[in-house]
């Protein structure tokens, strides 16, 4: 269904008036610097010292393989948590008494142990967890993984990282900008959408429990739709992912959401600079539990339209049910439904600002998951998916959007370990969409061209419309070898139809892993990667074949120590088979291009101080619709360098710093206007230069968060102080262009900022 049905109704409408309103901008930041100043202020909460942190690592009592997931409650509180990745919890602000701590996972026989808390202590309590008679077998921990790792490109992070690092807009994917290879605008009030190795942003796929999110952001790419507070984990494949993935050049991005707690009820509750809302969750019955979450944006609700800048507003709704009626059977219902809406009108607007925004849209999701454990050496994950779409946007006098799409899927996964050293997966996924699409666009705008005033009357414009019903089928076959100690091999071969053009695309991907040593190991991958053309372009030209992408991959892999783990990577796409377009509207395969980069990411994931820092330097030119010749990429940055820091520096305080680096992304210049005498009347038009022939500065930010985790009244409480652009770094995102017989050539070029320094207070009760 393509990706970009919102993609311009931010880049060409709201962060422009939000950067170039200046009057109402200074007052919103003056509003919300207020606020944050109000809140460190407010009266002193009364804040008891006699509390203690209790710590450890759970493992496997037989293999001491640190065991993810396992619950952790301390009786007679409302005081839990679940341990990470490496099998390290930590609970702080626990008040001084003797408790019992009951520590729980499926597969394992429950531990209760007695803890005694002492006033401003930290105690480390380390337990191994005994399995039950009838265990989850190994192919199970591999099958519920959501992707499996292809190359050293694939990154992990788990939710208390999110939690921390996500920014003042409680946004997810504002950590995914972080990782190597990864690049956004960089803006808070620009999108948050990634382009990932060169990649436009319609070329990665979005999976949430299973359920495929074809546009997973509000208001055009300024905030993504997913949930931080409910968040398991998100996975992020940049590259050489397994045949299991399809309809996807670039990337694969999977979010998997959270169980409820299973031993008692309990929640949170949050307030950011984005939006506040309500976490409930709790057992059901022994066998089941449920997970719920609501979220509204605010400041729409209290400034309504604050002196003609629109304030958007939005509200969404997760939940999450599972049970297991029997042994080795797991049911899960998930769901997600998302409004918004931006109503904005100017009778006399700036240059490039439009007169007219207006969206409004929903985004209705549903997957339900079996897991089925059909032997210890089989497995089976099933999962219906239902995604409903529906957008109404106008953007100026040139732009409309007029869609509702629904989407049904069923996939099926198969997983067999043959013997450890052996795994054989395979399965198939069916989709079924009906499609009710209208749209409008500028003829000169492909992905997005800020070049294009939204109300001038002048531009051509092309229509498209796709209403109709189509299918999708697609099956995979994967065989995972560890031929020796020190080689392994996974190969594999996936077949995607599309009935709508009736196209058969095949993709053959290969993985090799040598281990150096114990330590190190050298991976490369290959594969070829299909995604299917937007059906507005098929509308255009029903006999389009699908975007090509071919993948080669070389890394090197290295765990320093037990904190620290680094890796270097070198790759290429070569694309083939990309849109092009002619004056007279003929759409084509004719479009090729490539992508091609070193990246390098040494992360420290234990202690009091953790982080980590990625670096790239890479290459992206392209041929595709109007271009004549290939040209730099609109997503090229030669250089990126992000560094993320976590200081636990006391009990109580944590210090997150969040610093980005990126040269310039390149534009297309204007360079002068002259009169032109159009269908009878002489108009200024605007004359350009070389396609991508400038690049704007680099871009440079440093984000900081203070957070102080406390007990009050009772209930475990983090407060934080967040500061976007900390040294209020004057980044461009863009250039507005007047005209006038006073200016040479006619034209006068001015710069728009990101959004300066801004300051925001927020807080998380959690019951």
């Amino acid at each position: 269904m393509g990706g970009r049905y919102q993609v311009r109704v931010e880049r060409v409408g709201y962060t422009q008036i939000w950067l170039k309103n200046n009057k109402s901008k200074r007052r919103i930041i003056l509003f919300l610097v207020s606020w944050a100043i109000w809140g460190l202020i407010f009266p002193v909460i009364t804040l008891g010292e006699d509390t203690g942190i209790l710590k450890g690592i759970v493992t496997d009592g037989a293999t001491r393989q640190p065991l993810k997931g396992v619950s952790i409650i301390l009786t007679g509180t409302r005081l839990g948590t679940a341990t990470d990745h490496s099998g390290y919890f930590q609970i702080k602000d626990i008040p001084a008494g003797t408790y019992k701590m009951i520590t729980s996972i499926i597969g394992y026989k429950s531990d209760t142990t007695l803890v005694t808390i002492s006033p401003q202590g930290i105690l480390e309590s380390n337990i191994n967890l005994e399995s039950k008679a009838v265990d989850l077998p190994a192919v199970v921990v591999s099958a519920e993984r959501l992707a499996e790792r292809s190359c050293v490109s694939d990154h992990s992070i788990e939710r208390q990282s999110v939690l921390s690092r996500e920014g003042q807009t409680q946004d997810p994917l504002r950590v995914i900008q972080t990782l190597p290879g990864v690049t956004s605008l960089g803006d808070l009030f620009s999108p948050s959408q990634i382009y990932v190795r060169g990649g436009g942003p319609e070329e990665n796929l979005f999976l949430l429990d299973w359920t495929k999110v074809h546009w997973p952001w509000y208001f055009g790419g300024m905030k993504s739709v997913f949930n931080s507070e409910i968040i398991d984990k998100i996975e992020l494949l940049t590259g050489g992912f397994p045949v299991k993935y399809g309809d996807c050049l670039s990337s694969v991005l999977n979010v998997s959401t959270r169980e409820g707690n299973r031993e008692r009820f309990g929640g949170n509750f949050s307030l950011g600079l984005a939006n506040t809302q309500l976490v409930l969750e709790g057992p059901i019955t022994c066998r089941g539990f449920f997970l719920v979450s609501g979220r509204r944006s605010y400041l729409n609700f209290i400034m309504g339209e604050y002196e003609g800048f629109p304030v958007p507003g939005f509200y969404d709704f997760n939940f999450k049910f599972g049970y297991e009626p029997w042994s080795g059977q797991k049911i899960n219902l998930s769901g997600l439904v998302t409004n918004e809406k931006i109503d904005y009108n100017n009778p006399d607007p700036e240059p490039g600002i439009p007169s007219k925004l207006f969206d409004k849209g929903k985004i209705n999701t549903q997957s339900l998951e079996w897991k089925h454990i059909i032997s210890r050496k089989l497995y089976s994950l099933s999962a219906l998916t239902r995604e409903e779409i529906r957008y109404d946007v106008e953007v100026g006098r040139l732009e409309k959007l007029d869609i509702w799409a629904l989407d049904l899927g069923f996939r099926e996964d198969l997983t067999w370990e043959l013997n450890p050293e052996h795994e054989i997966k395979t399965g198939f996924e069916l989709g079924h969409i009906k499609l009710d699409l209208k749209e409008t666009l500028p003829f000169s705008a492909h992905y997005y061209d800020p070049n294009v005033d939204p109300n001038d009357p002048t531009t051509p414009v092309v229509d498209y419309k796709v209403v109709g019903k189509l299918w999708s089928r697609g099956c995979y076959l994967q065989d995972s070898w560890k031929l020796t100690e020190k080689f392994s091999l996974t190969g594999g071969m996936r077949v995607d139809y599309l009935d709508f053009n009736h196209n058969i695309d095949f993709s053959p991907r290969i993985t090799l892993e040598y281990k150096l040593n114990n330590t190190s190991s050298i991976r490369s991958a290959w594969g070829i990667y299909y995604q299917n053309p937007e059906f507005e372009h098929l509308s255009k030209n029903r006999s389009l074949e699908s975007k090509k992408a071919t993948h080669y991959i070389l890394g090197l892999t290295k765990r320093f120590s037990q904190s620290w783990s680094g890796w270097i990577e070198l790759y290429q796409k070569d694309y083939r088979g990309l849109v092009t377009v002619d004056t007279l509207e003929n759409y084509s395969n004719d479009g090729y291009g490539y992508s091609r980069a070193m990246e390098l990411f040494f992360e420290k994931e234990k202690g009091n101080l953790t982080g980590w820092i990625s670096c790239s330097f890479g290459i992206t030119k392209r041929k595709e619709f109007q271009d004549y010749t290939k040209t730099y990429s609109d997503f090229d940055q030669r250089h990126m360098l992000s560094a993320v820091l976590d200081w636990n520096f006391s009990r109580k305080f944590t210090l997150d710093l969040q610093f980005r680096y990126a040269t310039g992304r390149p534009y297309t210049p204007a360079i002068r206007y002259e009169l032109q005498r159009i269908e009878g009347r002489w108009i200024w038009v605007r004359i350009y230069g070389k396609t991508n022939s400038e690049r704007y500065p680099s871009f440079h930010q440093l984000n900081f968060r203070l957070q102080y985790d406390c007990l009050m009244f009772n209930l475990s409480t983090s407060l934080y102080l967040e500061v976007w652009n900390l040294y209020n770094r004057k980044n461009v995102l863009d250039y507005s262009y007047k005209y006038s017989s006073v200016y040479e050539n006619y034209i006068k070029k001015s710069a728009y900022h990101c959004t300066p320094f801004l300051p925001s207070l927020g807080f998380r009760i959690n019951f």
